[in-house]
């Protein structure tokens, strides 16, 4: 039996490429064999390449949706952060305005009152001097008195 199968071996090797099976005809049995299974592989395959192209322009359409969304919301935001800095910024020189305002006025009053001060002082400086040029006449008189 082994020597039966090297013989149509070395048969199969000795024939001319004339009778030799084509690659045409190889096509053929393979398709005659396979051929339904790999229609339906090709068509499955098709088919999932299809759907995974939808899925990939719905995405890119979510993401694009999402970049506008968040943009927008960006924009929103830095509108409101600029408006918010905005109040600050004028809260903050109302304030500033409202304190400076009674600064000036204390420093009004302070002034006012050292004034005041510093007029009495005065005033009493000389109500001591004139005391002292009262001082002054009365020892004059005493000492013509005792002149006399």
């Amino acid at each position: 039996m082994a020597n039966k199968k090297m013989a149509n071996k070395n048969q199969a090797q000795h024939i001319a490429p004339e009778t030799a099976p084509s690659q045409d005809s190889v096509d053929q049995i393979r398709d005659i064999l396979f051929g339904q299974h790999l229609r339906e592989f090709q068509q499955r395959f098709a088919s999932l390449e299809a759907q995974m192209q939808d899925k990939i322009t719905e995405l890119g359409q979510a993401i694009d949706q999402l970049n506008t969304h968040i943009s927008q919301r960006l924009d929103s935001l830095d509108k409101s952060l600029k408006q918010e800095q905005q109040e600050t910024a004028n809260a903050l020189a109302e304030e500033i305005q409202q304190l400076d305002k009674q600064l000036n006025r204390k420093i009004t009053e302070t002034e006012a009152d050292l004034q005041q001060q510093l007029d009495s002082e005065v005033s009493r400086l000389d109500d001591r001097k004139t005391d002292r040029n009262e001082l002054a006449k009365w020892l004059n008189e005493l000492a013509g008195k005792l002149a006399d």
